[in-house]
């Protein structure tokens, strides 16, 4: 979002508060993205059967969608902006260990392992006190080694792999709350309750849930990464002002616009200098992602 709203690349705003443009709320808003959809696939997945096997097939899903964008993906970065071909760097990306490519796969090594660890996180339930602090230490032990490595072109492939597990720790914890939320019933009793009444309510409820979330977003430090506390009262709010009818065409897109539109940023932003306008980047970047990933879709017609 930053990408096609910052007043720092020279874009207007329409509209300015607080001497802030309205568009860079909505970009701290959105910083509550990854955590949500962390929160909530430690939740789901919790409903659900979680026997390795399954979770197993769920990555290849994944990487099955991915393979052909990267190649795309990769190909364009290469050859349209002629950085040079390098043999490491390519299979790396390939695997999806590096990100070098497009920085916002990096998400996709860190998702396969909270896939691959479920079963364990899931089991491990009623000793949640020994988990959390293991994965604090991992998170910490994964930064050290990250600073160790990360700069040493001999270790490049060990610095990948600690940069994921850094960033594994971080998000291991919010997806364990998703976990550990069903499997406590009176938790889930009120996460459920929460939902019911955003539903029933009207839709200036909902107006009046999301503008308290982006002053909050705006107000408190890290909000981001916590956000996910306030999942089923953002989550139906969305729906209700969104409409559940788009929401779920949007669903089922996601996974190809989540991983193509870094490269296609890439491409399109001198575009955004032309217009200028920070809403305008950043609506016709998302016509454009749709666009994109409706043909994506239809050319490789797997489901994740």
């Amino acid at each position: 979002s930053s990408d096609v709203c910052s007043s720092d690349l020279g874009y207007k705003s329409l509209l300015v508060i607080g001497a802030v443009p309205v568009e860079e709320h909505f970009v701290k808003f959105s910083n509550m993205c990854v955590p949500i959809y962390v929160f909530i696939s430690g939740y789901g997945l919790s409903l659900s059967e979680g026997k390795l096997s399954r979770q197993l097939k769920r990555i290849s899903k994944l990487f099955i969608v991915y393979l052909p964008i990267f190649l795309i993906g990769s190909l364009a970065v290469i050859y349209g902006k002629g950085i040079p071909p390098v043999a490491e760097e390519f299979f790396l990306n390939g695997i999806a260990v590096s990100h070098s490519y497009n920085n916002h796969w990096w998400f996709i090594p860190m998702y396969a392992m909270l896939l691959l660890i479920f079963p364990i996180l899931e089991k491990s339930v009623g000793h949640a006190k020994y988990i959390v602090p293991i994965l604090l230490l991992l998170k910490i032990g994964g930064k050290f080694g990250l600073s160790e490595y990360e700069t040493y072109t001999g270790y490049r492939i060990v610095g990948c792999c600690l940069n994921t597990i850094y960033t594994l720790s971080v998000y291991a914890v919010v997806f364990y709350a998703g976990i550990l939320c069903v499997q406590h019933r009176r938790v889930s009793a009120i996460y459920q309750r929460f939902c019911r009444y955003v539903k029933s309510s009207n839709i200036f409820i909902s107006l009046l849930i999301l503008f308290a979330m982006i002053v909050i977003s705006d107000t408190v430090p890290n909000y981001g990464l916590f956000s996910f506390v306030f999942t089923p009262v953002i989550l139906p709010a969305l729906l209700k002002v969104a409409g559940g009818k788009y929401m779920k065409i949007l669903g089922n897109l996601s996974t190809h616009i989540w991983l193509s539109h870094g490269i296609l940023l890439m491409f399109i932003r001198p575009f955004f200098n032309e217009m200028g306008y920070s809403i305008l980047n950043y609506v016709s970047f998302v016509l454009y992602c749709i666009l994109l990933s409706c043909v994506l879709k239809k050319l490789f017609s797997f489901s994740v």
